[in-house]
């Protein structure tokens, strides 16, 4: 009888498991395979390596350090829980292995752009600030929102998040400029307007980003382009925080020559819990939660098991 895959969920969770069972992914890994579940990230490289070394298919939430790939000499897939999966796994190393890396873009592109619409909003309106006052007992009216409806919006980043956003934004009769590398400044696309970072950062009321992390990527959003923002103007960034210099973007917000941000991603997560960022009101932070609703990670957990469960590369007994 030939050996049936071993297929490893080296760091999940108790709520990924009641989706996985409720959708019925759960019982279509059970009958391709042997399931191993293991819950919460490692909390070392060598736990890791533990954790999938007899592994054949692998779901990943998390990072995969690069030493485990010695460790799992049957390991031929990765199934990544997300889009960015060069940010989590080294692809070089792991086609060097012999591994396939697989991703789900495209399961979280509404779920996130309703994410940036929220963060916008609350920050224009500085909900949180208000809600805060109001439950320590206070009763401030003295502050004054802005609308959204009518404002410039730009956009850095055209792929499917982006897009999502920019329908959204049709809503509220904004104007929506967009920035990226494929498209020439002056071209237009709908109620879409393509133009160079500077003019972006220089006319948008909201700035808000959508690109992947990769080291051509890596502060995008500099020094230099965040004072060339309007006094006025707010940062959403459900994207990456390596595409932003924090630091510059704290002292931009200390120094109120920015009004405010709202922020899902962080140069380093979890944010540190004497970042400054924790501090400033006219910040609205989130836990990197963007693409979390029950419908996009349904999403999700079904690429990623078809991923897993139609795949005919696994190693015979013959080849272990």
């Amino acid at each position: 009888m030939s050996r049936r895959p071993v297929l490893v969920l080296p760091d999940t969770s108790e709520d990924t498991l009641a989706l996985l069972d409720a959708s019925g992914a759960m019982a279509r890994l059970e009958a391709r395979g042997e399931v191993r579940v293991h819950l919460g990230r490692a909390p070392d490289a060598a736990t890791f390596a533990a954790r999938v070394a007899d592994a054949d298919g692998v779901m990943l939430a998390w990072d995969f350090p690069s030493e485990a790939f010695a460790a799992a000499p049957r390991l031929r897939r990765i199934a990544f829980c997300g889009s960015g999966a060069s940010s989590y796994v080294d692809l070089a190393l792991a086609a060097a292995h012999g591994v396939d890396v697989t991703t789900a873009p495209g399961y979280g592109d509404r779920a996130i752009a309703e994410h940036a619409l929220g963060l916008a909003l609350a920050t224009l309106r500085a909900i949180p600030a208000a809600d805060a006052t109001l439950r320590a007992g206070g009763w401030e009216v003295a502050h004054q929102g802005r609308e959204l409806s009518g404002a410039t919006v730009g956009l850095v980043g055209w792929g499917g998040i982006a897009k999502a956003f920019a329908r959204l934004l049709e809503g509220f009769e904004a104007t929506i400029l967009v920035h990226t590398r494929s498209r020439a400044p002056g071209e237009r696309e709908g109620a879409v307007t393509f133009v160079s970072l500077d003019e972006l950062v220089a006319r948008a009321d909201v700035v808000s980003l959508h690109l992947a992390s990769t080291p051509e990527t890596a502060g995008i959003l500099d020094a230099r382009l965040i004072a060339a923002m309007r006094p006025e103007a707010i940062l959403v960034n459900t994207a990456r925080g390596a595409l932003v210099d924090e630091a510059a973007l704290v002292a931009a917000l200390e120094a109120g020559r920015i009004a405010g941000a709202g922020l899902d991603v962080f140069a380093h997560e979890p944010l540190a819990a004497a970042s400054p960022l924790r501090r400033l009101p006219n910040v609205v932070l989130t836990p990197h939660v963007a693409y979390r609703t029950r419908q996009a990670r349904t999403r999700l957990y079904d690429r990623v098991v078809e991923s897993l469960v139609s795949f005919d590369g696994y190693l015979s007994d013959e080849a272990g």
